[in-house]
């Protein structure tokens, strides 16, 4: 980031020798003119000729701070411009390596303390503002001379000033681009209670990527709590005139957001004329201006949009009430008046009387004008018919699509349901015609054969959704009935069943009521609908989402873009399933879209779609974990009715992806999880309902099996069974076959059928439709399958033998299939069986494929093949899918039926592809496998999957068998040092060297850092810090990418030369690193480890604050665990600040997860630091805290001696607590050491002494600890940190200041 006067902008370096020339008056006039310009321009140069004139020319141009190290960790590079108030230099992060702008105040205004206030102020605001459109400010400090300093980023580009300086008038998509993002900016300040009263172009920074940035807010006015002092007296003047509103002039303390409102509205007038709004030459004028009404810029500029010049006139008006109340209201009107503008824009790029192809929707009832504006269409008003006889929408004006076609289809799907026009009418299923039609711009009416078409099927009655033929074949998705030449009716979105739905009624309306809660409440729920196989779960969630209530929600939710469904199964990982929702949800277009509005960011769009570059495979994982909740939430709040997410199966779901789940249901979303299982889930809360699907009633299991009698047994011959809601009369001569009915059952049969299914449909179904002839009776009794595989497997036995034969084939192929694979397996009738077994329900259509209708299906039908059979099917499927180029997950499962030892090779591509996916469960499965079949190749990437699962003994035994190698070693060194083995450690990483040299420095860089690890823990410190020094300067030159795992590497060496500054330095340094790499789960590792050095420090603020960090993300991952302990850590701070209510309830966050878990040393500190938030309180503990140390002594030495000292402290001034504070006291002296609050330990027992009348050993016990800690300080290096861990522990604050 550079600087432009006082603000952070990039200027030439002077050139002092000519300045100090023209000091000495031996420049030509020339020179002389361009110096004279330079001072008009420069304030720096003014200054620095100030002092060069002072010195009658004898200044030098070396800047004392260049080359200088601030702050202990930014060392200056060079010096980028400098202001009235201060200098900018570029300066680099020692440890990370970053380029940051450091600004700092002039020495002659650090002593004045209105200045300095106002530059503490900027620091606080602009730090309070972690805003993409706001500079960013990493750090504050003083120089060895007392000058504050803040730390910025470092910016590339120009400021708003110059650009317009440069251009004039910019273009309209600039202006609104820009606007939005000064606006949302300023929103952001705002929401905060910071009002900037400065903002003009010259504080505007635009980057290279046309990012806008607000600078400078010195003299913004900040909200109560981000005061350092007052710094605005009533009636003073700030800002910059021409900018300034009208009170703003008159009285600068008075200002709220509407000031910046105002300044905004001159921003934006400048950008579209180039010129001021108001032109004035004094004050005066200025102040008389503000009488007239607000310019126009359109009348400077005719192109303007109205709404655009509208709203500018509205933020310059005079009072300040008929201005919008703040940024975020201007940002809201930007963006609106830039979709709008976008649009017009589109449309606008063809001639006004070209006659254009679109996509039409014809309807015989009135069409959802938002649904279709949504949708990307537009509803036309024909004023020549009275009454309206159709209605039309149009879809493709900017340009032809097949998304424009399907939306088409969305929406007629949507609306195509009974509808009644009045309450006393007869439901109506209604007409609707998707068709082209040519669209008259000029007079924006329509003509075409859609038009024709929806007039002829209307005459003839018809119903339903009707397709022309030009776009049949745009529609692979659904399937097409040809009810004339030319003309086709949809049948369903997704095929389905005609089995008759009964009996589900009272299911049916709770699963409704939570769709129609979500869509008032917009706020997610859980349904989850559990039952055995068969009992209708999918058909009970497929009923709820087609059926069409008129006051219902599931109308806004029938259309395919707000459902979206996928199933589990123990191969598929959560993100897959993650993934799988989001792709039927969104096209590539909303993803990016998602990605312009800041929902998502870049590199969360490439880890979503797979093309994460990271080389950590745990990163990747995260990346894309976060990145798909962000755009599941983020299309929730787009949509204007709620999403529906289905997981079928959920009982074979990872639980990962469970977890992710019920973190969606706790956001304000209307989002709906239907969550269908055999079994019953951990899903609880009071956003879960729960519907248990039983066996239907005796009634309705009659009900069912008359139903399927009557109606679903279709005669040879006979079109596919169609749902008979939407029958339509044929057009143009078409006709198709209805079944012919069949005798009822009589209630003998019935009783029978009822006792050996329990109700259960699918059992109920397979015994009608089994085997039987047409006749009148369907014979039940010993005969009659005893279950519903003994049901289906009689059913398919009576199948003709090639319809019995495909089936087979298809249950070994992969899911869906085509004909074309039965073709090439040797069926050469595969159309035709195709078509016989979707008569009989046996297969379904997805798009173009197909697959079993049934799970069981196609288990039972798998099982009916001889072991032969089945691997010769897989052999040929595999070979057919390596010339396809399958993924190499589907050509090892069919090379692994068909019992092919190449399947090994296969199983270790796909164990590496799912590496590269971030998926571990399948990177162990595939790699197991591949082991098994002699494939030592795959041992490290299956290791790296064992690491991120937390399984070290797994992650041992492949490595032990691994090929040696650096990277191999290297990993089976840390394993050593996990198991407590640093002398194994260091042997093996010596080998790992050894074998590194012709590694990549990635390689060489890690190994040498672990290296120095191992040497730490073995206590050989000398050679860890040599080993470190390499390793960082392998990192700093060739391995940038690994700067946090060297910060880390850097906090471990600065733990045990006591070192708490550095160690907390590094820890923050690795906070940083991980936050700009996006690594959420590192970044939680580290804030929970800064947390817990600021404790040691007695910074309890800032543990708290890091700690906040941690939570956050571990949430957003779902890692309870690594959140129990950061809760833990958290109460420890809040006892000491005397938090005590928050205190409790981190410890009862933490105490939860403890009992669920099963860690046992994690509940002993929430109840240690359980009694210590009582104790605070003035509670007895005494008891309580000798209970817990008593149980501690043999598990946990180092609690035990703090519980001890708990009990001591309650116990006082009785002789009690002397027995207890000693015991505690030699735990401590056992040990040698404890990291936590030995100083405690020590402070009590003193104080103990004192009440025991042993004066003399008491001034003994404080001594010895005043030495300790005094020789604990000297090891920490920065004299600040070195006095707040003197000062503000209170357990040393207190032996210092004894005597």
């Amino acid at each position: 980031m550079d600087a432009r006067g006082d603000e952070l902008v990039t200027e030439e370096p002077l050139d002092v020798d000519r300045l100090r020339a023209f000091v000495r008056g031996e420049l030509d006039d020339v020179a002389r003119a361009e110096i004279e310009a330079l001072l008009d321009r420069r304030p720096d140069a003014r200054q620095v000729l100030g002092v060069l004139a002072r010195e009658g020319g004898r200044a030098t141009d070396r800047d004392p701070h260049v080359g200088a190290l601030l702050g202990g960790r930014y060392r200056i590079r060079r010096r980028l411009g400098a202001g009235g108030m201060g200098v900018v230099y570029e300066a680099e992060h020692e440890l990370l390596g970053r380029r940051v702008a450091l600004k700092m105040l002039h020495p002659e205004h650090a002593e004045r303390a209105e200045v300095r206030r106002r530059f503490e102020n900027e620091a606080r605001a602009v730090a309070a503002l972690d805003h993409p459109n706001v500079v960013a400010a990493f750090d504050v400090g003083r120089t060895p001379d007392g000058a504050p300093f803040v730390v910025y980023e470092l910016l590339a580009g120009d400021d708003l000033e110059a650009r317009i300086a440069a251009q004039g008038a910019l273009s309209i998509v600039d202006v609104l681009a820009l606007g939005r993002g000064i606006a949302a900016g300023l929103a952001a300040a705002h929401a905060l209670g910071i009002v900037h009263r400065d903002l003009k172009p010259a504080n505007v920074f635009v980057t290279d990527g046309g990012v806008p940035k607000i600078l400078d807010f010195g003299v913004s006015k900040l909200a109560p709590a981000l005061h350092l002092g007052t710094t605005t007296r009533t009636g003073a003047f700030m800002g910059t005139p021409a900018y300034m509103a009208p009170e703003q002039l008159r009285d600068a303390a008075s200002v709220d957001a509407r000031a910046d409102v105002y300044a905004l509205g001159v921003v934006l007038h400048r950008m579209l004329t180039g010129a001021m709004p108001h032109a004035h030459a004094t004050l005066g004028e200025l102040l008389a201006a503000h009488d007239r009404p607000p310019p126009s810029s359109r009348a400077k500029r005719s192109e303007v949009p109205e709404a655009l010049d509208a709203l500018v006139q509205l933020c310059l008006a005079p009072d300040r009430a008929a201005r919008p109340h703040d940024a975020r209201a201007v940002h809201d009107a930007l963006a609106r008046i830039a979709e709008s503008f976008s649009s017009s824009a589109r449309a606008s790029t063809r001639p006004p009387d070209e006659r254009r192809l679109v996509t039409a929707l014809v309807a015989d009832r009135p069409l959802d004008e938002a649904a279709v504006r949504e949708a990307g269409g537009r509803v036309l008003h024909e004023d020549d018919t009275e009454p309206f006889t159709r209605h039309v929408a149009i879809f493709g004006e900017s340009g032809w699509s097949r998304e424009r076609q399907e939306a088409a289809l969305r929406i007629a799907l949507a609306q195509s349901t009974p509808w009644r026009a009045s309450s006393r009418e007869t439901p109506s299923t209604g007409l609707f015609v998707i068709g082209v039609v040519r669209h008259d711009r000029t007079h924006d009416r329509v003509e075409g054969d859609a038009l024709e078409t929806f007039a002829r099927a209307s005459e003839r009655g018809a119903r339903g959704v009707l397709v022309s033929a030009e776009l049949a074949s745009a529609f692979p998705s659904v399937s097409l009935e040809e009810l004339a030449p030319g003309l086709h009716r949809v049948r369903e979105a997704t095929e389905r069943v005609s089995t008759p739905f009964v009996g589900r009624e009272v299911e049916l309306a709770q699963l409704r009521a939570a769709l129609e809660s979500v869509e008032d409440e917009r706020r997610a729920r859980i349904v989850r609908i559990e039952g055995p196989p068969g009992i209708g779960k999918t058909r009970l969630v497929e009923r709820a989402l087609a059926e069409l209530d008129e006051h219902g929600a599931s109308r806004a939710i029938a259309s395919t873009s707000r459902v979206a469904r996928v199933a589990a199964s123990p191969e598929l990982e959560e993100l897959t399933l993650l993934r799988g929702w989001i792709e039927k949800l969104a096209s590539v277009d909303t993803l990016e879209q998602l990605v312009a509005s800041r929902v998502l960011d870049p590199s969360g769009l490439a880890a979503l779609v797979g093309r994460d570059t990271a080389s950590d495979p745990q990163l990747r994982v995260d990346r894309a974990r976060l990145a798909a909740l962000a755009t599941l939430a983020g299309l929730a709040r787009t949509r204007s009715n709620a999403i529906v997410l289905v997981l079928e199966d959920a009982h074979e779901a990872p639980r990962a992806l469970l977890d992710a789940i019920e973190r969606l249901a706790e956001r304000d979303l209307p989002l709906v999880l239907v969550v269908v299982s055999r079994v019953e889930l951990p899903l609880v809360g009071a956003h879960v309902e729960t519907l248990t699907l039983r066996g239907l009633r005796r009634r309705a299991t009659a009900e069912l099996a008359r139903a399927i009698a009557k109606n679903g047994r279709p005669r040879s011959g006979a079109r596919d069974a169609m749902p008979r809601a939407v029958d339509a009369p044929p057009l143009d001569g078409a006709s198709f076959e209805v079944p012919s009915d069949v005798s009822s059952l009589d209630e003998a049969a019935l009783d029978a059928l009822y006792e050996r299914t329990e109700g259960n449909p699918l059992f109920v179904e397979q015994l009608v439709r089994g085997p039987h002839s047409d006749d009148a009776s369907i014979a039940v009794g010993d005969g009659v399958p005893a279950t519903i595989e003994a049901a289906l497997q009689a059913r398919l036995d009576a199948l003709p033998a090639s319809e019995r034969e495909a089936l087979e084939i298809a249950s070994v192929l992969d899911v869906p299939f085509d004909a074309e694979d039965l073709r090439a397996l040797g069926r050469d009738d595969a159309d035709e069986v195709v078509r016989a077994l979707r008569r009989r329900e046996l297969l379904v259509r997805e798009g173009e494929r197909h697959r079993i209708a049934s799970s069981l299906v196609a288990a039972t039908a798998k099982r009916a093949l001889s072991d032969d059979r089945r691997r010769a099917l897989h052999a040929a499927i595999a070979a057919r899918r390596i010339d396809e180029g399958a993924p190499a997950v589907v050509i090892a499962r069919h090379l692994d039926e068909a019992g092919d030892v190449e399947a090994g090779a296969w199983h270790v591509r796909a164990a590496r592809d799912a590496a590269a996916r971030g998926e571990s469960g399948a990177v162990i499965r595939h790699g197991e496998r591949a082991l098994t079949l002699g494939r030592r190749e795959v041992a490290l990437v299956l290791a790296e999957a064992y690491e991120l699962t937390g399984r070290l003994d797994d992650e041992a035994r492949v490595l032990e068998g691994a090929e040696e190698s650096a990277e191999v070693l290297a990993r089976r060194a840390i394993v050593a040092l996990r198991r407590g083995d640093p002398s194994a450690a260091l042997s093996l990483f010596e080998r790992a060297e050894l074998t590194s040299t012709h590694s990549d420095a990635s390689t060489r860089a890690k190994v040498a850092g672990r290296h120095a690890v191992a040497a730490l823990y073995a206590g050989r410190l000398d050679e860890a810090r040599r080993r470190l020094d390499e390793a960082e300067r392998i990192v700093w030159v060739h391995a940038p990418e690994l700067r946090a795992e060297a910060a880390i590497w850097r906090a471990q060496l600065a733990a045990a030369t006591g070192d708490l500054g550095e160690r907390r330095h590094a820890y923050w340094a690795a906070v940083e690193l991980y936050r700009e790499r996006g690594d959420v789960r590192r970044r939680a590792q580290a804030s929970v480890n800064l947390a817990d050095v600021d404790n040691r420090l007695g910074a309890y603020d800032d543990a708290v604050r890091a700690l906040r960090i941690a939570l956050d993300d571990c949430a957003a991952l779902g890692l309870e665990h690594a959140a129990a302990y950061a809760h833990a850590n958290l109460a420890y701070a809040l006892v000491r600040l005397g938090r005590i209510d928050e205190a409790f309830v981190a410890i009862a966050s933490a105490r939860a997860v403890a009992a669920r878990v099963g860690d046992r040393r994690l509940a002993d500190v929430c109840e240690l630091y359980a009694l210590r938030a009582q104790q605070a309180r003035g509670r007895d503990v005494r008891v309580d805290a000798l209970t817990l140390a008593r149980s501690l002594e043999a598990t946990s030495p180092p609690l035990a001696a703090l519980a001890f000292a708990c009990a001591a402290r309650a116990a006082l001034p009785s002789s009690d607590a002397l027995a207890h504070a000693e015991r505690a006291s030699a735990l401590v002296a056992e040990l040698g050491t404890i990291e936590e609050d030995e100083a405690e330990v020590a402070l009590v027992h003193a104080e103990a002494l004192d009440a025991a009348g042993r004066t003399d050993a008491a001034r003994e016990v404080r001594a010895i600890a005043r030495a300790g800690i005094l020789a604990a300080a000297r090891r920490i290096a920065d004299p600040a940190w070195r006095e707040r861990f003197l000062h503000d522990v209170p357990a040393h604050r207190a032996l210092l200041a004894s005597t």
